[in-house]
């Protein structure tokens, strides 16, 4: 049922004064009417205007534009007054067990296709967008051993077409599928290794400024973060460490912490938040603590500009044993950081992404969430402050990856998940959310 604002008595005046203040113009001066009781009437044919020039409105004594501006900073820490969660969309119910999901425009259309990778039956499939929100049924790209549990679209072989990477955590496998133009791939897939245990996270980045795409993994089981270096010709080096040792490395990313110009690798461990510099060539400065937790273990991380001042942040989204949190801590500028700032304590983030999703310039946050069964919203309010969770999905039990990409077609970022307990592959289609919250 939908929630409504006038059910919270302290807010029914504010609201019976939006109902007054509402945009148009009054119609003609006779709309102005007084009746035998002295009570002015106002009515008008079309739309209302109320105009002041010192920026006040006051109705009997009281400040409606101050109550106004009050309603409006409780809607923006609290957008669960007007949100409604959007309609689930199944894209297939089919897929055992997929786990990773990511949209690109693998033909070349100008259309956003969906890649699902699936643990239980070891599955890549595509479904080709049309544009519009449809897509074809799934097409296998390849079947086999590798059981992807992370997937990345980028050209690897600069030929102008997206190739497929991935990693098998199952498998101590990371392999590309070179992709031939027309839907078609390269069968069997390019295996750039076979020894590397626990494979989990994935980065594409060109590391040595060579003009081909490197590819970066995180292994919790091998205890190292590193990168393969793209040679040509379908053919990659050994693993090259970043760090090694690492208890738990479960989570990898890439941003320029210390405005220096080239990318920082930033990564998550059972021992808190860590980055080391980048040189434009390889990784070789010192390693730096951001945040270490006290009772959780992070699991995820997002190095991006949270706070629009020009500089990358770090987000990190932890697991205890009854829960998890998601902690902001922003860059000074120089690659040191504040206090971490919680944004949440109650949710453990399996997946996070962060995407604009309403269009006013600040990023947003994205969890899915396996073990609170959800796929939330966290609206960037500006300055790095985020309002309370929206949910776009609850009770999906095994909530795991979360994407944003426009699939419909309508310039507005739309959101696909994976829910392997269910074999589900979903999308909710962003149907304008921004204009059902307060700016």
């Amino acid at each position: 049922m939908a929630r409504s604002v006038l059910a919270r008595p302290r807010l029914a005046g504010l609201v019976m004064a939006c109902i007054l203040v509402i945009p148009g113009a009054l119609a003609v001066p006779s709309a102005l009417t007084v009746d035998a009781n002295q009570a002015l009437h106002v009515s008008a044919v079309q739309d209302l205007h109320i105009n002041s020039t010192t920026g006040r409105v006051v109705m009997n004594e009281v400040d409606v534009s101050r109550g106004l501006a009050r309603f409006r900073a409780v809607l923006l820490r609290n957008p669960n007054l007007l949100w409604q969660q959007p309609a689930r969309r199944t894209f297939t119910d089919t897929l055992l067990g997929p786990t990773t999901v990511v949209a690109a425009d693998l033909n070349r259309d100008g259309h956003q296709d969906v890649v699902v990778g699936g643990v239980s039956d070891n599955t890549v499939a595509i479904f080709w967008g049309e544009g519009n929100g449809t897509f074809s049924s799934p097409q296998v790209v390849t079947t086999g051993t590798y059981a992807a549990t992370s997937l990345l679209a980028g050209d690897m072989d600069n030929d102008g077409d997206l190739d497929l990477v991935g990693v098998g955590e199952d498998t101590a496998t990371i392999f590309w599928a070179e992709n031939l133009g027309a839907g078609q791939f390269l069968s069997p897939m390019h295996v750039i290794t076979n020894t590397t245990s626990g494979p989990r996270s994935l980065v594409l980045h060109d590391v040595d400024n060579d003009g081909a795409l490197d590819v970066l993994v995180s292994s919790y089981a091998s205890a190292l973060v590193g990168w393969f270096r793209n040679e040509g010709a379908a053919g990659f080096s050994a693993v090259r460490h970043i760090a090694t040792d690492i208890d738990g490395a479960f989570w990898l990313t890439l941003g320029d912490v210390n405005g220096d110009g080239t990318a920082d690798a930033v990564w998550v461990a059972y021992d808190g938040l860590v980055w080391r510099a980048g040189n434009g060539t390889a990784f070789d400065g010192p390693v730096y603590s951001i945040f270490e937790p006290e009772y959780e273990s992070f699991f995820s991380v997002l190095a991006a500009d949270f706070d629009n001042d020009g500089d990358v942040d770090v987000l990190g989204g932890t697991e205890g044993e009854v829960g998890g949190g998601l902690y902001l801590v922003q860059n000074q500028g120089d690659g040191t950081f504040s206090k971490p700032r919680t944004l949440s304590t109650d949710i453990a983030a399996t997946t996070i992404e962060a995407v604009d999703l309403d269009g006013d310039d600040d990023l947003d946050l994205l969890v899915a969430s396996n073990k609170d069964d959800k796929f939330i919203w966290f609206r960037n309010n500006g300055g790095g402050f985020f309002s309370q969770p929206l949910s776009l999905d609850q009770a999906v039990t095994g909530a795991e990856a979360i994407h944003a990409a426009d699939l419909d077609g309508d310039g507005l970022p739309d959101i696909v998940a994976t829910i392997p307990d269910l074999n589900l592959v979903t999308w909710y289609r962003n149907d304008n959310w921004a204009s059902l919250l307060p700016s």
